[in-house]
């Protein structure tokens, strides 16, 4: 398109007969803006350099540094031994364990023995419910009192025929199959 723009201005300056007398070189102004910034920051560079050496710089810098490294420091750094500090904190740490020792004592002997009777009977229960495969006949023994214990506890249980008839009709035979598995 800019081919065809610049043909038909062409095309108009001719039958115009319009020639500005003007003249720039080929590629002036691709070239120009490039030229300008260069020119730009280089006016902004100082014409001298920023950086001076002392005189007789490198006839003295070895001996300069041979110098500082060969002087022993009169300021060292005072340092501080860790087993000094840790002696030191001995003696209270001790009397601090002790007498947590002494009160953790005597506290303990404060509290009675926790017997049967302060236990709860349901935390009984769960435990027994929880850990019936490890419980042994002299553990129950122990646990329950003998003379609560009534011998109706132990007595079978008559249980009639038409009452087991009623209760199995109730009961869905899928529920039944279910409980024996």
């Amino acid at each position: 398109m800019e081919k065809n723009l610049q043909h038909s201005v062409d095309y108009l300056n001719q039958k115009t007969g319009k020639n500005s007398g003007f003249q720039t070189p080929e590629k002036y102004f691709n070239e120009f803006e490039n030229g300008l910034f260069a020119k730009l920051t280089e006016e902004s560079f100082p014409k001298k350099n920023g950086f001076e050496l002392p005189d007789d710089y490198f006839n003295t810098i070895e001996e300069n540094i041979l110098a500082k490294v060969a002087e022993p420091k009169a300021n060292s750094t005072k340092v501080i031994s860790l087993q000094q500090r840790i002696v030191k904190w001995i003696p209270s740490v001790a009397a601090a364990f002790i007498l947590a020792f002494i009160s953790l004592q005597f506290l303990n002997l404060q509290h009675d023995t926790i017997t049967l009777d302060d236990i709860k009977v349901t935390e009984i229960e769960n435990w027994f419910e929880n850990n019936y495969n490890s419980v042994a006949t002299n553990e129950i023994a122990y646990a329950y009192d003998i003379s609560k214990i009534e011998i109706d506890e132990f007595a079978p249980v008559t249980i009639n025929d038409e009452s087991l008839e009623e209760y199995l009709n109730t009961i869905d035979s899928s529920t039944l199959i279910e409980e024996i598995e």
